[in-house]
């Protein structure tokens, strides 16, 4: 997604705490709640695409040179922001991840990029965040990401010539953050955060999400996963993989793009909530793959990350 890769989440996952806590610490002394909570979980952990976590025991799965389908079937096609390209006669793909000590109720996660070239793992990289080059100021003290064009593959570009971080060093910086300092707090309230970092809850503009807006949007997550495309597919073989034709197509300077994805809205944190897929082509064949945002007024915030693209009429 365009604005998780530029705002990587942490605090949204406080104000949604903060918005939302009464009513589920409530159902979370009941129990009943809480029991819910922990099957969904449950259920929706054990789904292919189903979240952005690594636990540090995955990471030896990610091996140089191993091939990237095989890599991503043993961590079940987890990931976040996903791009794919051309660089120096290579394809080349990156995806995040937030390495953890434990599952997604646990804290102290790293953010890093596993990157592949030529569809076989080549290395972790930490995620480094937005550069000064890549903001721009409203006023003198309030900068936001500079809109960019969609071809623009500078961060994925920049992970790929990023230092090497090894499996060891990352196992060591996660343990080194540790869990948060121990505070007064009702021990239901630890649940409830725990839960609800778990299952992405976010302060929405409707009701809260159902079990059924879980389901159908685990549903999407995996069936819109970009990292399931690769470059040099032809428009044929990746509506073959996404079992879907495209919501929009259109040209663009030295190509032609397509977004696959879905029009539904869920109020999920966008760390959790299905990603659109924008897909470039030149001579019939994608030569970029990103994943973009979903949810409430997409397409608007969409042609405000990426300039070149069409406004729908």
């Amino acid at each position: 997604m365009f604005i998780s890769l530029y705002e990587l989440i942490h605090g949204g996952a406080v104000l949604c705490i903060a918005l939302l806590i009464g009513a589920f610490l409530g159902a979370c002394r009941k129990g009943s709640g809480a029991e819910q909570m922990e099957d969904l979980i449950k259920d929706l952990s054990s789904r292919d695409s189903a979240n952005h976590y690594l636990v540090i025991g995955e990471l030896d799965k990610f091996r140089y040179g191993r091939l990237k389908t095989e890599t991503l079937d043993d961590v079940q096609w987890r990931g976040h922001f996903v791009m794919a390209s051309r660089h120096e006669d290579k394809s080349v793909a990156g995806i995040i991840y937030e390495v953890l000590p434990g599952g997604p109720k646990t804290t102290g996660g790293v953010w890093i990029w596993a990157i592949f070239a030529d569809n076989r793992f080549k290395k972790f990289v930490k995620w480094q965040g937005l550069q000064p080059e890549d903001k721009e100021f409203v006023t003198p003290t309030y900068s936001r990401p500079k809109p960019l064009k969609a071809g623009d593959d500078r961060f994925l570009i920049r992970a790929v010539n990023a230092e090497a971080v090894t499996a060891e060093d990352l196992i060591e910086e996660v343990h080194s953050i540790g869990p948060p300092p121990p505070v007064h707090a009702d021990p239901g309230l630890t649940a409830a955060y725990l839960l609800m970092r778990a299952l992405g809850i976010a302060a929405g503009r409707e009701n809260p999400p159902t079990a059924k807006d879980y389901e159908r949007n685990a549903t999407l997550r995996d069936q819109f996963n970009p990292a399931r495309l690769d470059i040099g597919m032809t428009e044929a073989e990746i509506e073959a993989v996404l079992k879907a034709k495209p919501l929009e197509s259109g040209q663009i300077e030295g190509g032609s793009y397509r977004i696959y994805g879905s029009n539904e809205t869920f109020d999920i944190g966008d760390w959790l909530r299905f990603s659109n897929v924008l897909v470039i082509f030149r001579e019939g064949k994608a030569i970029r793959i990103s994943s973009i945002d979903s949810g409430y007024d997409w397409r608007q915030r969409l042609a405000e990350r990426i300039i070149d693209l069409p406004v729908p009429e």
